[in-house]
């Protein structure tokens, strides 16, 4: 299984959980957003051959954030 996959998978399950955890606390406008966050014009994203778009994982570049060297403010 590849890194896109497993996230998800991890998304489909964390969502799930939430929302049978509101189902059983009767938070019923937390059980819509969050089916809403997931099924799209009701669609299924798992029942269907649905694309999801990926990003580049930014937090695994490092990042040049030294105090003293604010060059990157200049166009603020």
């Amino acid at each position: 299984m590849d890194e896109q996959q497993t996230s998800i998978e991890n998304m489909s399950d964390t969502l799930m959980e939430a929302l049978q955890r509101n189902l059983q606390e009767n938070n019923l406008k937390n059980v819509t957003s969050i089916y809403s966050e997931f099924v799209v014009d009701g669609v299924d994203p798992e029942d269907n051959d649905y694309k999801f778009l990926f990003i580049p994982n930014f937090t695994l570049t490092s990042v040049c954030n030294d105090e003293d060297n604010d060059s990157w403010f200049e166009d603020v």
